[in-house]
């Protein structure tokens, strides 16, 4: 709904400036065509497109209210810190990203201001933009601070990290290019004669930088930290929400015990363990038992990737029986990914 309210907004301000009169017909199409390619690119509206895009809001409203690690403590998913989003943005953005995006924003937001009052009734230039392009800056800048807004101040739901607000990242790199983009211009009026040159070799340096940390995190690339983040913090955050480092741990189980025809495996933690078995090789998928979380105190091997749906804190429903002993922490980049206990002879 932001998207094209945001763009009709434009639209209707627009034309007041211009003083002309607005096309009914033209924001009938537009409306129009907006709602016929939502249906066509979205398969759950195809069949009973109004009863089905109703109940996609009742989802949304009655999914389950998880418990969300963050900064130490346990949130319900619906109640969350109201710097959870910026923080979280933060933490897990590269710093070439963060730090392009900042400045671009900074010089957007001062270029509105004082657009805002240099507006005269009489002017060529009487509007926030002098150009299609500057339209789309604003465009851009209102729907991100919007977005912002709603995701900060109307407590909806995220689930462990920002993923839920992961399509503002195209909003960050907008910015960021931007960024580039001014700073180019005020390098073209500099005569230091090998800009280009020292440019090309920052990027491109910056770039590798990049691409070895993407490597680093191979392959939990569903998280990522850059690197301002203290390990402290990534301790007191929910790190493999996707539980794909199951799927490592049952595999390392599987070799330790070649000789053994069947593995018992508890699990400390909320994630669902058994899906990851479906893409073992069909002979370790028979040799591997998941027990479920009462009985984890009868297998050999207890698995936990630290997410819970509880007050750890208050709950000892994940807690360790005291005849297992910790072998082994998956720590990658300061992080702990998942831990793997032993039952003892």
């Amino acid at each position: 709904f932001f998207l094209p309210a945001s763009f009709l907004f434009i639209w209707v301000l627009n034309n007041f400036s211009q003083n002309k009169n607005l096309n009914i017909k033209s924001i009938f199409l537009y409306f129009f065509s907006f709602f016929t390619f939502l249906i066509i690119f979205w398969p759950l509206l195809w069949e009973n497109p109004i009863e089905n895009f109703l109940s996609y809001f009742d989802v949304l409203g009655d999914y389950f209210n998880s418990k969300v690690l963050f900064l130490g403590n346990y949130y319900f998913s619906n109640n969350l810190p109201y710097y959870y989003l910026i923080f979280w943005i933060y933490v897990s953005t590269p710093l070439i990203h963060l730090t392009f995006f900042s400045c671009g924003f900074v010089f957007y937001s001062i270029r509105l201001v004082k657009r805002f009052f240099n507006i005269k009734k009489v002017s060529l230039y009487n509007d926030l933009w002098r150009s299609n392009d500057e339209k789309k800056d604003f465009i851009i800048f209102l729907n991100l601070i919007i977005f912002f807004i709603f995701f900060t101040f109307m407590n909806v739901k995220m689930y462990n990290s920002w993923r839920m607000a992961y399509f503002l990242y195209i909003f960050i790199i907008y910015f960021a290019v931007y960024s580039i983009h001014i700073l180019n211009l005020k390098f073209k009026r500099n005569k230091f004669k090998f800009k280009n040159q020292i440019s090309f070799i920052l990027i491109v340096l910056l770039i590798i930088f990049s691409c070895y940390r993407i490597y680093l995190y191979h392959p939990y690339q569903s998280f990522y930290f850059n690197i301002l983040t203290q390990k402290s913090i990534k301790d007191s955050l929910d790190v493999d929400y996707t539980g794909l480092s199951g799927l490592t741990f049952l595999k390392e189980v599987s070799n330790m015990e070649k000789n053994k025809n069947k593995i018992y495996v508890g699990i400390a933690s909320w994630y669902p363990l058994w899906r990851m078995t479906e893409l073992l090789d069909k002979k370790d998928r028979e040799r591997i038992i998941v027990l479920s979380n009462d009985d984890r105190h009868n297998s050999d091997y207890i698995y936990s990737n630290r997410i819970s749906d509880v007050d750890k804190k208050i709950y000892k429903k994940y807690s360790i029986p005291k005849n297992f002993k910790k072998i082994k922490e998956h720590i990658v980049d300061g992080a702990i990914i998942y831990e793997v206990y032993k039952r003892s002879e």
